[in-house]
């Protein structure tokens, strides 16, 4: 039997979501046993639920399954937690984008990144004379940015 751990799902809209796209959404929270949770952003058009056992590394489907049932979304979130001693992982995708992010994730489904990759990452940005130093600055806040998928698409 595999290792199971929660997932989460939150797929937000720049509208209200049609009853065509809440009926793919509910079928596919159904699929999984989903509960909700009261995930997302109150201010926002939102679609959400839990799942509090699937198997790891189950939140790519529940994740491919959703962008394939809502191409029109907005952004659309899945991650699922921790489990012993392996991180979660977060699938994220915001419309436009060309390719979804991926990454290690805590139980929140923030990114983590590891002491190399940081140092990866401070490495790609080139050291600047002081007069320059807004630039460099930008620089690293947009690497680091994309590191975690946050920069706009």
């Amino acid at each position: 039997m595999s290792d199971r751990t929660s997932m989460s799902v939150i797929v937000y809209f720049d509208r209200e979501p049609s009853a065509e796209e809440g009926e793919r959404f509910a079928e596919i929270s159904d699929t999984y046993y989903g509960e909700d949770w009261g995930l997302g952003d109150p201010d926002r058009h939102t679609l959400s639920f839990g799942v509090q056992e699937n198997v790891c590394g189950g939140s790519q489907e529940i994740f491919e399954q959703l962008l394939k049932a809502l191409p029109d979304a907005a952004e659309v979130v899945v991650w699922e937690d921790p489990k012993y001693e392996w991180l979660g992982q977060v699938f994220r995708w915001k419309h436009g984008q060309e390719e979804p992010f991926s990454a290690e994730c805590d139980a929140n489904g923030l990114v983590v990144l590891t002491e190399i990759e940081v140092e990866k990452i401070l490495d790609e940005v080139a050291p600047r004379p002081a007069v320059d130093a807004v630039i460099e600055v930008r620089e690293l806040r947009t690497k680091l940015l994309e590191a975690i998928g946050k920069v706009p698409a």
